[in-house]
């Protein structure tokens, strides 16, 4: 997310990866990660996202998102309050 030249620590708020495999690799899976270091080689990463909604993709260096490196994963579903309820919808 930084760049081609930078090291990045991916999060996206609200989720977390299901599978991480740094740097590409079948080998060394981490499972049920919330951030991970992105080198400039790249990484591969999996998640069920079961809510529907607006999921920013950051960089843990937070002073980028002020430049703009945010994007928004949009999902679209049925919402299942047995997963997520808004307290002021009650």
């Amino acid at each position: 997310m930084g760049g081609p030249n930078k090291v990045s620590s991916l999060h996206v708020i609200g989720e977390v990866f299901d599978k991480v495999y740094s740097e590409g690799s079948l080998t060394g899976i981490k499972h049920d990660v919330q951030t991970t270091l992105v080198l400039p080689s790249g990484a591969i990463v999996e998640m069920k996202v079961q809510y529907p909604g607006s999921y920013l993709l950051v960089d843990h260096a937070l002073s980028r998102a002020g430049k703009g490196l945010v994007g928004v994963l949009d999902v679209a579903g049925k919402a299942d309050p047995a997963i997520y309820r808004d307290g002021a919808a009650r």
